[in-house]
């Protein structure tokens, strides 16, 4: 049998991508080589998300599986009284003005279950590789559960394998950001309280000198918390276990984290990830597409993930059904909108995580100027509006504009402050 398309894994953009196609009318068939549920990193979703989990009429599931209603977001320093809440329905679309946090396992598992009752066919096996046609590829090798291998033929291969982004490996595509190069270690915990300046439901970002902590609060009690900080720190520290570096960094940050945790207690071991922020050069080829995490992933301290997977993943479906319906090629040039819309929409995100360590800019995301304009800016780019660069450009650029401006007068201060001790160290 041909399939129209092959969709390597099952999490949100593979779901989303073999939803869109088969309302289109064609065959898809995800593979997923996990079992679900499983557990994942990523828990928290964006308010524009919200318009794709109603045209999969998803949304009607998240609300009656009672998750965690998030309505916005706190962003503050762990150790000083710079603290700032965001509240969605303060951005340039107030409709958008709330989102869930979902932990992984059940919120992937329920997606996928969704799709499969909407005429998916879903394949439990293990992508080895791609089948090639000369240049094209044309399907992929599989191995099932049972061992047993199997050839499988389609129009397209869509990549929606994560961070294992298969096909980028493959092909030697991916490359490390070059200004990111992190490490993080997260888990659940239980018994912590939440603070006075966060609304429930919020997420808790809380910067300190080496890094950045989070905490995403669940419907039943248990709350995912991380710790992100710079990779070549990491290794300088060389603290094994997870456990001891954990400890260390909750230390290193004190002040509200080390409130936040002090009588936490978790339930399962900690995870890790490490330079875990890198792109494919290409993502997409004759006969194949990469989306979400397989074509491109990032620090998540502004939790792009998820949107960004589903988003991807919906185009990419629209995509290919148009170019199947005119018997066009599936490569590179069909699918150049695609790609263009995604290089777009994290040029929109991508400064605010670069300059999120920048001692400067946390001056103004943690305590904003009274702008309207520029915080209905931040709250809306927060909000995930990363797809409607006519929406924010304008704005985008008298912020940074302000940015800059405020990192010269820090700079030009610090330059003063050194020579003016200088001076007075020779004196």
């Amino acid at each position: 049998m041909l399939y129209d398309a092959v969709i390597i894994g099952g999490g949100p953009a593979g779901a989303t991508s073999a939803y869109y196609l088969a309302k289109a009318g064609l065959n898809p068939l995800v593979i997923e080589q996990t079992q679900f549920p499983r557990y994942c990193v990523g828990e928290s979703l964006l308010p524009y998300n919200m318009d794709i989990f109603r045209e999969m009429k998803f949304d009607k599931i998240l609300e009656e599986k009672g998750f965690m209603k998030k309505e916005g977001a706190v962003f503050g320093s762990s150790v000083s009284k710079e603290i700032n809440r965001i509240d969605f329905s303060d951005g340039m679309e107030p409709e958008y003005s709330y989102a869930y946090q979902v932990p992984r396992d059940e919120f992937d598992n329920l997606l996928l279950e969704h799709v499969k009752a909407e005429g998916v066919e879903v394949l439990q096996g293990k992508v080895t590789e791609p089948v090639m046609d000369g240049q094209k590829v044309s399907g992929v090798k599989i191995r099932l559960s049972d061992k047993s291998e199997r050839t499988i033929k389609s129009k397209v291969v869509v990549d929606a394998s994560g961070r294992s982004s298969l096909l980028a490996r493959k092909y030697n595509l991916l490359i490390p950001d070059p200004h990111i190069e992190t490490f993080a270690v997260f888990g659940l915990f239980n018994n912590i309280s939440w603070p006075k300046e966060a609304k429930n439901g919020d997420i808790l970002i809380l910067a300190f000198e080496h890094g950045w902590f989070w905490f995403i609060p669940f419907a039943d009690g248990r709350i995912s918390v991380g710790v992100v900080v710079d990779f070549k720190y990491y290794q300088r520290c060389r603290i094994e276990p997870l456990e001891d570096f954990f400890d260390l960094m909750i230390r290193n940050a004190s002040g509200r984290v080390a409130t936040l945790l002090k009588n936490a207690s978790r339930d399962e071991p900690l995870h890790a990830l490490q330079k875990f922020s890198r792109y494919a050069e290409k993502k997409s080829g004759p006969g194949w597409v990469s989306v979400g995490d397989a074509a491109m992933f990032v620090d998540p301290v502004f939790s792009a993930g998820v949107l960004v997977a589903m988003s991807t993943g919906r185009l990419v479906a629209s995509i290919t059904a148009e170019a199947i319906s005119k018997n066009h090629e599936l490569n590179a040039e069909t699918y150049k909108p695609y790609e263009d819309a995604l290089v777009s929409a994290y040029n929109t995100v991508l400064p605010f995580i670069y300059h999120f360590r920048s001692p400067s800019f946390q001056k103004l995301l943690f305590h904003p100027p009274k702008d309207g304009k520029l915080v209905k800016l931040v709250v809306t780019i927060l909000s995930g509006c990363f797809f409607k660069p006519e929406l924010t450009d304008q704005d985008s650029k008298r912020f940074w504009r302000i940015v800059r401006l405020i990192e010269t007068k820090d700079k030009l201060v610090y330059f003063l402050k050194f020579h003016w001790l200088f001076d007075k160290f020779k004196i």
